[in-house]
């Protein structure tokens, strides 16, 4: 399995959408590759306008200058959302790598901007805003999608929603601006952001505007912003940032880089599924049936729905455990006895020891409330009887 993740260290194409077809589509490298993953996965995504080095984020958390494409040209170097065929790991967690295609390309539009914006906060546990100077009042513009992403919540009804919803970064590259207050006191980059998004009675940017910070606050209870000063002063060498040694970057921009490196491998938690009572951790192969659920929403013109998308992959999880449990238990069953005759009470004991191990298997590898984990328990009894 190893090995075979190596082979795959590079880019695939994870949801894309097919002109031909008018669909969105998931790539069959990227399920080949999540489907192998069965331990439960953590997800770092990274938004925002097009050309503004999100991609080299990605690689950093990497260790690396390189992987993900970069480009120095006004055209968006990635499209859709691709994934890295390989997880990080970093403080006992495994992380997946999602870089997106860049806001506000002139080839598309807000809806196309919009289905991207939602799939990248539906499938990720920490989401990397990433956009060149500093966020203020009217640039929170940029972020309006968000409002469309609380609006398309709210008409599925999804009430545990918010819970499911993962950490913001802001993340402000090329920033000069002095943090401090009104009276000129410092000021951290957190506070800073909070300011912007603090409701202002008097604020001539109008109601929208103040809905859409009050969605931002209500959604991602989870705020940082880190400011990342121009990494070189060179123009030329910028444009290719990511050909140059690490080490040569400027000290003030790798400091902050490294510092949002640490928060995310740190704080970012595992990407799970909530409801009302209990909290359910996805491995890779649950994560692609969740990808699988959203896109098809989008394709047959429907809005997403967190808890409908969780009720599927819950009610699968529990036929597959149920299946694996009964091979589990007539293949020790098989083993045990070894084709010879037995006598009725050792079989009795053999059964009733052989159960609880099939039993065992079936709690610990289903996911879902007591309702459905009751009823596919009386399911899996039905053969072990």
């Amino acid at each position: 399995l190893v090995n075979d993740r190596k082979e795959m260290a590079r880019p695939l194409p994870f949801i894309m959408f097919d002109d031909a077809t008018k669909k969105w589509v998931i790539g069959p490298e990227a399920q080949s590759f999540l489907k192998k993953i069965s331990n439960d996965i953590t997800v770092i995504c990274v938004v925002g306008p097009y050309r503004t080095g999100k991609s080299f984020l990605l690689n950093r958390f990497r260790g690396e200058q390189q992987g993900f494409v970069l480009g120095d040209s006004v055209q968006a170097c990635t499209q859709g959302i691709w994934i890295w065929g390989e997880t990080v790991r970093k403080n006992g967690k495994e992380f997946l790598l999602l870089d997106t295609e860049g806001l506000g390309d002139y080839k598309n539009d807000q809806d196309y901007d919009t289905r991207i914006f939602a799939l990248s906060i539906l499938l990720s546990s920490g989401l990397i805003f990433n956009k060149i100077g500093v966020i203020e009042e009217k640039s929170l513009r940029e972020l309006s999608l968000v409002l469309e992403i609380s609006n398309m919540i709210k008409k599925s009804n999804d009430e545990v929603a918010g819970e499911s919803f993962p950490h913001l970064y802001f993340v402000c590259r090329d920033a000069f601006l002095r943090l401090e207050t009104r009276d000129k006191k410092p000021m951290s980059a957190d506070e800073y952001i909070e300011s912007v998004l603090a409701p202002h009675a008097t604020s001539r940017w109008g109601q929208e505007h103040q809905r859409l910070k009050e969605s931002i606050r209500n959604l991602f209870p989870y705020r940082k912003c880190f400011m990342l000063a121009r990494p070189t002063d060179d123009d030329d060498q910028l444009r290719n940032v990511h050909l140059l040694p690490y080490e040569s970057l400027k000290p003030t921009f790798r400091t902050k880089c490294e510092e949002l490196m640490e928060d995310l491998a740190l704080h970012t938690d595992v990407f799970s599924m909530h409801t009302t009572l209990k909290r359910f951790p996805l491995n890779g192969e649950e994560f692609c049936k969740l990808a699988q659920s959203y896109v098809a929403c989008f394709n047959d013109g429907s809005i997403p729905s967190i808890q409908r998308s969780f009720d599927e992959i819950c009610q699968n999880s529990a036929e597959n455990a149920v299946a694996a449990s009964v091979d589990l238990y007539r293949s020790l069953m098989t083993l045990t006895s070894d084709g010879q005759p037995i006598l009725p009470e050792t079989l009795e004991d053999m059964h009733f020891e052989l159960s609880k191990d099939a039993m065992e298997l079936f709690v610990n590898s289903a996911k879902g409330e007591d309702g459905l984990i009751n009823e596919y328990t009386g399911r899996l009894l039905v053969p072990l009887l």
